[in-house]
């Protein structure tokens, strides 16, 4: 007799089958049919488990966003030293401008900041 409730396949080892089938002959019952009692009994277990493993689900979600959003803020900070550290380095070095990457030749001979001794004399303005 055709049913409207939901229907899945499963499968089982030979001796799971095995098992079933034998308390399916032994009761007179089909194997979908002693499936349905066992779900049935373990109902309550079954519930409780789901509502687990959604919190447990939801709880990692959350754990893998903030590590994420830890992660992304020492990136952040990371960068911010990085560049704080370079401004550092070239304010002691007296560059100007350090914006503008230039090469140290490209600065030599455009009128920037020159290293005399690198600086050809004829070149020197």
């Amino acid at each position: 007799m055709p049913t409207s409730k939901p229907r899945i396949t499963i499968t089982l080892t030979e001796y799971q089958h095995a098992i079933l089938r034998r308390i399916s002959e032994s009761s007179g019952r089909s194997m979908s049919g002693v499936i349905s009692e066992f779900m049935l009994a373990a109902q309550p277990t079954l519930e409780r488990m789901a509502h687990t493993f959604q919190q447990l689900k939801q709880d990692r979600d959350e754990d893998h966003q903030r590590v994420a959003g830890l992660l992304a803020g020492l990136n952040a900070d990371r960068d911010r030293k990085i560049l704080c550290d370079q401004s550092d380095v070239r304010a002691e070095r007296g560059e100007k401008n350090w914006g503008n990457e230039t090469t140290q030749g490209e600065r030599d001979y455009s009128g920037g900041p020159a290293d005399d001794q690198s600086t050809p004399e004829h070149l020197k303005q």
